[in-house]
């Protein structure tokens, strides 16, 4: 279930992964100063918060870009968000998931 914060310019929702046994967390702000949205996530197993990645939306599609790590690795993130049909003029925040070939 996600929780709005600050009347609507950010919320908050956590997830349970039951194959995995930890939770995660969402938290996403609204910069009102850059007109940028920032997505954190931490989980259970590290107790982190991880680097944000930053972005926002044009029209139904969100994108948001940041850097992060894998196996080590740096490497760069890039998430895409579309809103959902007969959705708010503020985003509702649904995710898809699909896969990306490389």
């Amino acid at each position: 279930m996600v929780r709005p914060l600050f009347g609507g310019a950010g919320n908050i929702d956590e997830i349970n992964f039951p194959t995995l046994g930890r939770h995660g967390v969402t938290l996403r702000l609204f910069d009102r100063e850059t007109g940028r949205w920032s997505i954190h996530w931490p989980n259970s197993r590290t107790g982190r918060l991880d680097p944000p990645v930053l972005g926002g939306f044009t029209g139904d599609r969100g994108d948001f870009h940041g850097e992060d790590t894998y196996d080590g690795r740096p490497i760069g993130v890039h998430f895409t968000w579309f809103a959902p049909p007969d959705s708010p003029p503020w985003p509702t925040w649904r995710l898809r998931l699909e896969p990306v070939r490389t």
